[in-house]
């Protein structure tokens, strides 16, 4: 099994460079173009390529990659994330805390552009499919027509519109569903450019056309993709980290909750929950969905970034290993070393729990007025005691004796009052090897209590999150209230690129956290005008597009 892997990152890497040679939108040389890229395609084996180094582009953790970029600045940007001032490395820690959008950083360039290095390249297989009414290989078996080609198709348009909803949670406007989403702010690249008049030219869509792109893209993929692997049908590597159509019902869940269609997302979360045949459930504990350094994965993770091959290399982990306790590269799961772990913890790593949320999840005593005790509920909870890390603070040197028992109290010598990291990434035996999640079943439980809460259906969504409740040890609640929804969230969720995209779908306050309220964007109100990323200048001096606004 491991010499499939091996062989799917050889091709996977060699594809991608290849495609980012050919369509990289922050080079002018992509301007200058005059032919879309010679297709590298023979036949249906190949074409799984195009795919293949999409995913490539789309999942690696590195500086700008789509996935791990935007929701690292959702996460750093959100209430519940405290920063430590001067740590988190080399980034623009202060401008993505204190959510100073207006100003242009390296990060957010880096992400615009390896975003459209991913459009472009799927578009360019999407085209060579249209090109070719769909049959591009005349001699393929009958098989891989019906299996292999839709599927490669499905998971082009996941690709896409997972690009471009990344984007879209970054630099748009929020979605109104009462209307007038007519910015113009977004490329709308749905083909690959034929002359270089064509790609420096690229129409600006609206806000509307956009998120409209994301979901047709995602109910076609829907409709394409497999509900599973099948042996001896699909390509080898389809069975590690790739999107089945439970994937594109969740990501369109996410979708048409967070544009307000509430009534579709409930369609998609039941199909989700309730028919993926037992592929997935909360039987397991929490952190088996973050300890998975080979090719197995948790019950519950729908779609994941794929990091147990050791041979796909060119991976930083700066997003993970900034937000984690855990080193990238501990062994052992990280954690003391009492319990089996190096106590290794991240060099850079300066965003812990902030303590408004802990207060408010009722896992610390009263730490707004200075009582930081340990409470019973968060001793209860498995997702606390499994997927989190409480540090006392800085109290000296340590002695031999304390370092053998893990005591992770020599890194921060500023903090001196206790504080909660995430300590949910680099879990496996090989920390730098272990996948990361990226859609759980608990997420999809948790929004359908949401907005069955809000539909007048309490005994369902109680039910919804008692199931959450139950799987992390907790008595369930007779009733829920809302904030008992929000809250639960809190604690499943953190540190996993969520917490702004749910407060915006519910239209509610983003409220300042640990922040000083009286600066600048510490509190932001629907329709959030304050949280839209600049688009970074070069784009638009490249772009004649936007001229034409």
């Amino acid at each position: 099994m491991k010499s499939i892997i091996k062989k799917r990152s050889r091709v996977l890497y060699a594809v991608v460079l290849l495609l980012l040679s050919v369509s990289s939108c922050k080079d002018d040389e992509f301007f200058d173009q005059t032919n879309p890229p010679e297709t590298p395609w023979l036949n249906v084996n190949e074409f799984e390529r195009a795919v293949i180094g999409g995913y490539a582009a789309l999942l690696t953790d590195y500086w700008g990659a789509p996935i791990s970029s935007h929701n690292f600045v959702k996460i750093i940007g959100s209430d519940v994330t405290y920063w430590i001032p001067g740590e988190g490395g080399n980034m623009d820690s202060d401008a993505m805390y204190h959510r100073k959008t207006d100003q242009e950083t390296g990060y957010a360039s880096g992400f615009f552009s390896t975003s459209y290095n991913v459009i472009s390249n799927v578009n360019a297989a999407l085209d060579f499919l249209a090109k070719n009414n769909g049959d591009p290989f005349p001699d393929a078996s009958q098989s891989d027509k019906e299996n292999n080609l839709p599927r490669i198709e499905g998971e082009l348009l996941f690709l896409r519109a997972v690009t471009y909803r990344s984007l879209a949670a970054i630099h748009l406007p929020w979605y109104k569903p009462e209307g007038g989403n007519d910015a113009r702010i977004l490329p709308l690249r749905t083909s690959y450019p034929t002359t270089g008049e064509a790609a420096s030219n690229s129409k600006i869509g609206t806000t509307e056309e956009i998120w409209q792109l994301i979901v047709s893209d995602l109910k076609r993929a829907k409709e394409l993709l497999p509900a599973r692997y099948i042996s001896g049908v699909h390509h080898p590597s389809y069975q590690y980290g790739r999107a089945n159509k439970f994937a594109a019902a969740a990501m369109l869940a996410r979708v048409h909750f967070q544009m307000g269609n509430w009534s579709e997302a409930m369609q998609e979360l039941n199909f989700v929950i309730d028919e993926n045949g037992g592929q997935y459930d909360l039987s397991e504990d929490p952190i088996e969905a973050f300890n998975k350094d080979n090719l197995s994965r948790g019950k519950e993770v729908i779609w994941y970034q794929l990091f147990s091959d050791p041979n796909d290399g060119g991976r930083n982990f700066l997003h993970y290993a900034s937000i984690n306790k855990s080193h990238f590269d501990a062994t052992g799961g990280g954690g003391p070393a009492s319990t089996g772990g190096n106590n290794s913890v991240a060099p850079w790593n300066g965003f812990t729990v902030s303590y408004h949320a802990l207060a408010r999840v009722g896992w610390m005593a009263d730490p707004l007025n200075g009582d930081y005790t340990e409470t019973e509920e968060a001793k209860k909870d498995k997702r606390y005691q499994q997927l989190y890390y409480r540090y006392e603070g800085y109290k000296g040197p340590l002695t031999p004796e304390e370092e053998a028992l893990g005591i992770w109290e020599a890194r921060f010598e500023d903090v001196t009052t206790p504080m909660v990291w995430a300590n949910k990434y680099y879990r496996g035996n090989v920390g730098i090897e272990t996948n990361v999640p990226l859609i759980r079943l608990a997420e999809m439980y948790l929004t359908r209590a949401i907005i069955r809460f809000h539909q007048g259906d309490i005994s369902g969504a109680t039910a919804d999150v008692n199931v959450i409740r139950e799987r992390a040890g907790l008595d369930p609640l007779d009733s829920v209230t809302e904030e008992d929804i929000h809250n639960e969230r809190i604690k499943e969720m953190h540190q996993e690129g969520d917490r702004l995209d749910y407060l915006r779908a519910l239209h509610l306050p983003i409220p300042p956290g640990d922040r000083d309220p009286s600066l600048p964007f510490s509190t932001i109100q629907y329709p959030y005008e304050e949280y839209t990323w600049a688009i970074p200048q070069r784009e638009k001096d490249l772009n004649a597009g936007y001229n034409g606004q």
